[in-house]
């Protein structure tokens, strides 16, 4: 009776299935949103350096190599603009894809969870049953332990109290076993039959 093996728990074949490549181009999109952010960052960076050089007397230092040369590079802050606006865009379309795409990665995952829920019921419903089961012998045997002991007289030895405290029965008002029952019921979970009738079967 004692040191049971336990049953095998029933394998979950379609949960998560349907996510995905869901949740693959979730992950690529944030991978782009955040190679796009640096981008953006190095650019202003890029901006700001030049837009501050004169306080170094770079610029200065460029305006003296341009009359040495005219064909010196001359910094250019044009064409970071244009590539921050295009940044700029490019992260704006991303940021609404990854919205999408979050969008339809949650709605894969409520269809999984449908899928797992269905293919699992039965086997919640038979590990329930097994609980009202139990519940019902524990209280059966607490009410012929008490029954036990009530046949010996008083005013001399007596058997230990030896029942198993603290759950009651399905029957017992307020008692955790009746609040059980009346939680697995509503949740139809048990089957409507009497449970405590074949408790013994």
């Amino acid at each position: 009776m004692f040191g049971k093996k336990q049953a095998k728990l029933p394998a979950v074949e379609t949960v998560e299935t349907s996510s995905q490549d869901a949740r693959a181009k979730v992950s690529a999109l944030r991978a782009r949103l955040r190679e796009l952010e640096n981008e953006r960052a190095r650019l202003n960076s890029a901006r700001w350096a030049i837009e501050t050089a004169n306080d170094g007397g770079k610029l200065d230092d460029a305006a003296a190599a341009l009359l040495e040369d005219v064909a010196a590079e001359i910094p250019d802050v044009t064409n970071i603009e244009q590539n921050l606006k295009k940044v700029e865009n490019d992260i704006v379309v991303t940021e609404k894809a990854l919205f999408k795409a979050r969008e339809i990665l949650d709605a894969a995952k409520r269809r999984d969870a449908r899928a797992a829920v269905k293919q699992l019921r039965p086997a919640h419903r038979e590990a329930v049953a097994k609980i009202a089961h139990a519940l019902a012998l524990l209280e059966d045997a607490n009410r012929e332990e008490a029954a036990i002991r009530g046949q010996i007289p008083g005013g001399g030895p007596t058997l230990p109290l030896a029942s198993f405290p603290g759950v009651g029965g399905r029957n017992i008002q307020c008692s955790p076993a009746f609040y059980w029952f009346r939680f697995a019921k509503d949740s139809g979970l048990l089957d409507e039959r009497p449970l405590y009738a074949d408790a013994a079967d």
